[in-house]
This record gives C-alpha cells, structure tokens and sequence, in this order.
C-alpha cells in the first residue's frame, strides 16, 4: 500500500526540478567562466607564441650574424695561422743558420788549433806544378788491389829524384775524384827534412784536422768537439788526446786513405813513432785506415824471388802463404786467391801481407812527355806576352827557349832525345836539365 502523500510527492518533484535549474544554471555559469578563461589563456598563448615566432626570428637573424662573424674570424685566425707558421719558420731557419754560423766558426777554431801544418795547401801547390807521370804506378797490379780497400800497408820506393812526391800528389788527387761520390776522406802528409817543426803531436793534428775539413760545416764525431771544449784556452791539444780523436772520428766513416809522402825525410825517432801510430791507428779502425807511404828504398830489405805455386807468375809483390803446405814455401798471387785457388790443404789458413811494396820509377815515355810538356808551356807563355803590336811579327814568342826554338825549330825534337839519354830514369834529373835549357841564351849552347 502507498503510504507517501501525492501531494508532498509532487512538491519535492517540483524543489527537485528547481534544483536542477538551479544547478544548470551554475553550470552554465561555470562553463562559461571556464571558456572565458580558457578562451583568455589561448589568447595568451596564441601572443606568447608570436612572440616566440619573434623572438626566433631575432634569434636566428642573430644566429646568422654570429656564422657570419664566426667565419670572419675563422678567416682571421687562419690568416693569423698562416702568418704565425711563417714566422715560426723563418725563427727556425735563423735559429738553424745561426747554429750552422756557431757550427762553422767553432770548426773554423778547432782546425786552426790541431794543427800548423798546411798539407791540403801543400797538395795543391805540388798538383799545380806536377806533370803527367804516375800512370804506370797507378795501373799496377799492387796500387789497384790496394785503392779497393786490401788491408795492407802499400809502400812505394823510389830513389832521390824519381818523383815520389809529384806521385803522391797525383794519387791523392786519383783517389780523391775516385772516391768522392763515396764520402771517403783521403788524406796527405808531405814530409820534410827542412822543416823541424813536423813533430808527431803536430802529424796527427793534421790529419784530425784535415777529417775536420772533409765534408759539411758539423764535426762528425763529439770527440773533437770535448777536446777543443776542455783544452785550456790556448794550450795546444796533447798527443794522447788527439789519438784518441782521431780515432772516434776515424770510426766514423767507412774507410779513410792515408798517403804519406817521403818517410824516410823524417828524423828516425819520428820515423819510428809515426809508424807506430799508424799501426796501432789500423788497428784501432778495424782496418778502415788504407795507407800508402813513399820512401827511398829500405836497406833492410832483402833479395828474394816468390813463385805463385799454382799459375807459377814470379816475382811475386803481393802473396798469400800458407806456413804448413812444403814447410811453409807455398804462395800463391792475388789472381790465383781472387779465383778461390787454396794451398793442398783447404783447413789451412793462407796469410796475406802486411805490407806490399811498389818501385817508383818514371818511365821513358813519362820524362819525354814532360819535357815535351815544358817546352810546349814556354812557347805557349811566349805567345801570351806577345800583347804589343811592334812584336807581331814573332810567331813563336820571347821566352830564351822560344826564341831559340824559333830559330833552330830542330830543336823541339832534339832537346827531349837528348836530356832523355841523360837523365838515366831520373825525373829529378830531368827537371834540372830543363831548367839549363831554359837558362840558354842561343841555340850554339
């Protein structure tokens, strides 16, 4: 049974209809608040938003002016880094030249310090007033197997006046165009009985100082160097120190030459230790130091004939002996070694010379050429002086023997047949006699 009154019924449907206008009404309050205020933030947002649009417009057009700047700058400091590596680079040559300068006078000091001795100078003196001899000598069996580096002592004897020191002037100068492409130093040593002051510490300081003077501006060796360093100021080097120089700055090069010219000029003392020096030097080296000395003849040496036990070539200058095989009289030559010939026993061990000798001896065709060389030489200064017109009818020149030639020509050809038969073999001899020559003041004399 219904219990509830129609009439309350109804107006609580009616309070309940007015309270959903109501909350209708708020609502639609509400919502329209809330799209005012949504509406106003979008707006918000819509300016912000333009501003942004603004702002990143700024930005990049601000953007674009930095890149531009940036690549000025980067343009500059590029420049900058150019210009800075070029200054870089021209200190470092300065630096470099400076330290060359620094370089050269110190190797300028220390060659003026080893030694007083002037031996490239001497070298070039002998060269200039030297003739046309040696070619025999230097197409020898012996000097050929030597110049390519055979570790023996070549000695080269000659009597007083046959040339030895033209010679020798004439093989350094060989060696020296032989072997320049090859970096080997050849050095010279020309000794004089005349001149006292040749003493050994002197003799070795040379030829430290003619390796200081071979090749660039640096010294090859620190050696040299600490010695001048640590030498007090103008004490001259002491011969232990230099030795041991010489032989740092030996070690540095793959062979060294030597040529010491006229040995037996020197005191025998000196003689003595010069040799020593030289050996203990090879030693030293391992062999690097090739070494040719010219000499008169030793009286110590005694005649006798070797046979090459093979090929049986005698007399033998260079041999290779085996002291067991026939109880020691077994030798073989250069040839037959260089073939891989042995003696009868292959375990036995053939042992080379020590030391391998060479007679210096200008041949016949050597002193004509020379003379022949002289008297082209005063004819030709003849013609040099002939400069005034007034002598333009002379056609030989005004030197004594142009003159003589040019009135008895015969004598071009008799002045070399005649001091040729005179001279016996001597250069010496040959030069004095064309020093007469030159002296005469007509053809009767």
């Amino acid at each position: 049974m219904w219990t509830h009154d129609k009439k309350k019924i109804k107006e609580l449907v009616t309070e309940i209809e007015q309270l959903r206008g109501h909350v209708d009404s708020v609502l639609q309050q509400d919502h329209f608040q809330l799209s005012k205020a949504i509406l106003k933030m979008v707006s918000q947002y819509q300016a912000h938003f333009q501003e942004l649009i603004k702002t990143g417009r700024d930005t990049n057009s601000h953007v674009l002016s930095l890149k531009a700047t940036g690549a000025d700058t980067v343009r500059h400091l590029q420049e900058v880094r150019v210009t800075t590596d070029d200054t870089n680079e021209r200190l470092k040559r300065l630096e470099l030249e400076n330290t060359r300068t620094r370089q050269r006078e110190e190797r300028r000091a220390i060659i003026e310090w080893l030694s007083p001795l002037q031996y490239r100078k001497r070298q070039s003196e002998i060269l200039n007033e030297a003739i046309p001899l040696g070619q025999k000598f230097l197409e020898s069996e012996e000097f050929k197997a030597w110049s390519i580096g055979r570790p023996w002592i070549l000695y080269g004897y000659g009597l007083p006046g046959s040339g030895k020191t033209i010679l020798s002037s004439i093989v350094v100068n060989h060696l020296q165009k032989r072997f320049a492409a090859d970096g080997v130093p050849v050095l010279c040593m020309y000794l004089n009985y005349k001149e006292h002051h040749q003493t050994l510490t002197k003799l070795v300081g040379s030829l430290l100082k003619q390796l200081v003077q071979f090749g660039d501006d640096d010294l090859r060796s620190a050696e040299v160097r600490r010695l001048f360093r640590d030498a007090a100021s103008e004490a001259p080097p002491l011969l232990d120190d230099l030795c041991k120089a010489l032989q740092a700055e030996i070690a540095t090069f793959e062979r060294v030459i030597l040529v010491v010219d006229a040995l037996d000029e020197a005191s025998e003392s000196l003689r003595f230790d010069l040799r020593d020096t030289i050996t203990r030097l090879r030693k030293h080296s391992m062999d690097k130091l090739s070494v040719m000395i010219t000499s008169r003849p030793r009286d110590d040496i005694g005649i006798f004939t070797l046979q090459c036990h093979s090929c049986k070539k005698k007399p033998l200058s260079i041999a290779y002996n085996c002291e067991i095989c026939n109880d020691g009289d077994f030798d073989l030559c250069q040839e037959c070694v260089d073939k891989d010939v042995h003696c009868l026993v292959l375990s036995h061990e053939l042992i080379g010379p020590l030391e391998v000798a060479i007679d210096i001896e200008p041949t016949d065709d050597e002193i004509k050429r020379y003379v022949e060389y002289e008297i082209t030489r005063e004819l030709q200064r003849g013609k040099v002086s002939m400069r005034d017109r007034r002598f333009a009818s002379s056609t030989t020149g005004s030197t004594r023997l142009g003159r003589n030639i040019r009135d008895a020509p015969e004598l071009r050809t008799m002045i070399p047949e005649h001091i040729l038969a005179s001279c016996n073999g001597m250069f010496m001899l040959a030069k004095l006699f064309m020093g007469a020559v030159k002296a005469k003041t007509s053809p009767d004399e």
